[in-house]
């Protein structure tokens, strides 16, 4: 019943204050939004903000219109609270009335006395004779006569107690509200230092920043972003918060990357075993490429590969709601060939040359010193001689006869180049069919039969009649490079590098156009060395043609998006000249116009300069916008992020009961629902419900002043002392609190399995914290 009337009181507040002046007490939550944050000066308050980027409503102590944070506090007093605290306050005030009613009745006993002697004895004979009608009649008349007395006193002096009930309530309500509010406000009312000291001396920064964060909201809730898609990657943890890094993730949110940001690369740094496939590479594959809703008309594919060759292997499962658009580039039973130099000119199998050699070489990237450019010019020479054969069809079997691979193939150039024997017979061979007249050629088989021509005669001179030890140098880093061709029966050769493979070919096009290609092959894989040299050269042969398609279909290129998943990249990585866009010092800063986009894994900074130097490794790495920090021991990689981040004012503070901001109160004194109840005591004493929002003092020195107090006269410090010591301490605080110290540490990439410290772009901002992966990995 109680309950009942308090819901109904609190429900009467709507009528009693409906033409109040107040809009809070009037209910009208909208206007007293307005008035604490007008919509032209906060109109990022008033959109609906996504989740993953809301930040606390905290900034250097204050809210943004520089409200107290307790503020935030009168959210928490809730109707069910409210009408909770008036049920409890109900019933201490009955328990109170009912005792005070217990002591009237003290004083009302002579009267129930002088009741009691005016009634007839009891009639024991009837009990001994059996005349319990007698009994019964006399028990009847004793009550009555009690009753009425009872009832007659409680009239006469009892009333009064009545009319108190609803003073008792109120009083007992009043001291629940503020016990409530106590309760709900309290570590919102704690001192920080970033309320004492940073409000004022980062006012302008602050400024900026939440004018950043304003534009950034907005733009993110405009029609530009609106309906790309946004993938989670994992729960913030709030280490930036802590930090005072301002607009930071709230911990407990989740870190997401959008669908136009993840189109500007992701790269994972982390030590074997970290987790980089399992907590990032596999799940953001199947949230990206299998179960992304893209914007519509927009097709996405994949292009998954790795330097071991064992990626594949993994995520196939994963494909299954795709399962028929995945083909498999490898050397088992159902798996897919690829021609390497299909559609390829003699430029462009030159230029692929100059960028895989930084792999295929045993010095990385310092290869490039003993690699000289003749070996390339070979190669280059080499395959205008094998295309001029292929103008001929006789030429070209006798060719496929000895050799078990076309003149145009990436085996069929270097048998050319390695075996001199084979040169100078299809040199020979050119000669004859230039010098046959009566063949039927058409303009460009013309043309290309002229180009090897000259070809031959620069073979000839620079070649083949260079010196011994000349000859042999360059044949010997071509073998370095292209040796891998001939795999020993493996599989690879026949249907990678002979260019005569009958069997199920494919080609990259097929994940620029929305399908998914994954390659089995590579140098911890299927293959071995040859299946590594493939798993290169077709990486660069997919942002060649990406670059084509760029060039020939705009559209297509970006209605048909292409996600590189590469694990290991540090294996699969080229570099080449400033001018070339098809490696990866260049390609990743215009990819994005290609419609390719990369996220890809790799061990530490370190492997990447060793793979391809350290200027190219640089560059790769500063275009992938979005990066994921799993532990790591590479100095480095933890110095490049570390200066990337740079600097915040934060300190913990040495003061007892003061906090360094309201992210540490918030984490060690979670919010509490605050306590209802009224004692009884309390229902006797008027009070007022008056709700403080203003922060406690930076320090508290009252314990200093008893202390001082207790002490003899003799030994009590001089009242000017204690100020002395009251304004050091604050003083070291506040030197404390604008102290410099770096964003991100080394010890933060060891805070347990499954975190990663994650730096991605959301927009057109960037937003960073130590993540939790695990939450999500089977989401």
């Amino acid at each position: 019943m109680l309950k009942r009337v308090s819901k109904a009181l609190v429900k009467s507040t709507d009528i009693l204050f409906a033409t109040n002046a107040s809009p809070e007490l009037r209910g009208n939550l909208v206007l007293a939004g307005e008035q604490a944050f007008p919509r032209k000066k906060y109109p990022e308050m008033w959109v609906d903000i996504p989740d993953d980027v809301r930040i606390s409503p905290v900034i250097d102590g204050k809210l943004v219109n520089n409200a107290n944070p307790a503020e935030l506090s009168f959210a928490d007093m809730t109707e069910d609270r409210i009408v909770n605290a008036l049920q409890g306050a109900g019933r201490s005030a009955l328990k109170l009335t009912a005792a005070l009613a217990a002591g009237v009745s003290l004083i009302c006993y002579p009267f129930i006395v002088e009741t009691i002697s005016l009634l007839p004895p009891f009639p024991s004979w009837a009990v001994s004779t059996g005349a319990y009608g007698v009994v019964v009649t006399w028990g009847l008349q004793t009550t009555a006569a009690l009753l009425w007395t009872c009832g007659i006193l409680a009239l006469k002096y009892g009333w009064p107690l009545a009319l108190l009930v609803p003073v008792f309530w109120w009083n007992g309500f009043t001291a629940a509200m503020s016990r409530m509010w106590n309760g709900v406000s309290w570590g919102k009312r704690l001192p920080t230092l970033d309320y004492h000291v940073r409000h004022e001396t980062e006012q302008l920064d602050r400024e900026d920043d939440i004018q950043d964060y304003r534009d950034y909201v907005l733009d993110l809730v405009s029609d530009r972003m609106k309906d790309e898609p946004v993938f989670p990657i994992g729960e913030a943890r709030g280490l930036m918060e802590l930090r005072n890094v301002r607009c930071a993730p709230r911990r407990g949110s989740w870190v997401s990357i959008d669908g136009e940001s993840i189109r500007r690369h992701m790269i994972a740094f982390g030590d074997t075993g970290t987790g980089k496939t399992r907590r990032f590479l596999m799940p953001m594959f199947r949230r990206v490429v299998i179960e992304g809703k893209w914007k519509e008309g927009r097709k996405i594919g994949a292009y998954v590969t790795d330097g071991k060759g064992v990626l594949a292997e993994e995520l196939l499962p994963v494909c299954k709601p795709r399962e028929e658009d995945v083909r498999v580039i490898g050397i088992g039973e159902d798996h897919y060939g690829v021609d390497l130099l299909g559609g390829m000119t003699p430029e462009q199998i030159r230029e692929t040359v100059r960028k895989v050699i930084t792999q295929l070489t045993s010095e990385g990237a310092a290869s490039q010193v003993i690699w000289t450019e003749m070996p390339t010019q070979i190669l280059y020479h080499a395959a205008r001689i094998g295309l001029a054969l292929e103008t001929n069809d006789e030429a070209k079997q006798d060719f496929i006869d000895v050799v078990e691979a076309r003149p145009y193939s990436l085996y069929g150039m270097y048998q050319l180049a390695a075996q001199e024997d084979f040169l100078k017979a299809a040199i020979k061979t050119i000669h004859a069919l230039d010098a046959d007249k009566t063949l039927g050629r058409t303009e460009r088989q013309e043309q290309i039969l002229k180009q090897a021509v000259k070809s031959c005669s620069w073979m000839d001179r620079s070649f083949i009649r260079a010196p011994k030890d000349t000859k042999g140098s360059y044949r010997a880093s071509i073998e370095s490079v292209l040796s891998d061709t001939e795999d020993g029966g493996i599989g690879v050769a026949h249907r990678f590098f002979s260019g005569i493979y009958e069997g199920k070919i494919t080609d990259v096009d097929h994940a620029l156009n929305g399908g998914i290609i994954m390659v089995a092959l590579g140098a911890g894989g299927a293959g071995g060395s040859s299946g590594h040299l493939v798993s290169i050269w077709l990486k660069n042969r997919l942002m060649s043609k990406a670059i084509e398609r760029q060039q020939r279909d705009p559209q297509a290129a970006k209605d048909n998006s292409c996600c590189l998943l590469a694990d290991e990249v540090q294996l699969l990585l080229t570099t080449g000249k400033s001018k070339d866009a098809t490696h990866d010092g260049n390609f990743w800063n215009i990819a994005r116009s290609t419609g390719v986009f990369m996220m890809c894994a790799t061990q530490n900074f370190s492997s990447l300069v060793k793979a391809v130097g350290s200027e190219t490794a640089t560059v790769f790495v500063n275009n992938m916008s979005s990066v994921v920090l799993f532990k790591t021991k590479d100095k480095a990689t933890i110095d490049y992020y570390e200066q990337k981040l740079g600097k915040t004012n934060y300190a913990l503070s040495t003061l007892n009961g003061v906090y360094p901001n309201f992210a540490s109160v918030e984490r060690k004194f979670p919010s509490s629902g605050g306590m209802t109840f009224a004692k009884l005591i309390e229902c006797l004493l008027p009070k007022t419900f008056n709700p403080s929002t203003q922060p406690g003092e930076l320090y508290d020195i009252s314990w200093y002043h008893e202390l001082n107090a207790s002490l003899h006269h003799d030994k009590q410090g001089h009242p000017a002392e204690v100020r002395k010591y009251l304004e050091q301490k604050i003083e070291n605080a506040k030197k404390e609190a604008q102290e410099m110290r770096p964003k991100l540490e080394e010890k933060d990439l060891t805070k347990g399995q499954g975190n990663a410290f994650v730096m991605i772009e959301r927009g057109e901002k960037t937003r960073y914290d130590l993540v939790a992966l695990e939450p999500l990995i089977n989401v």
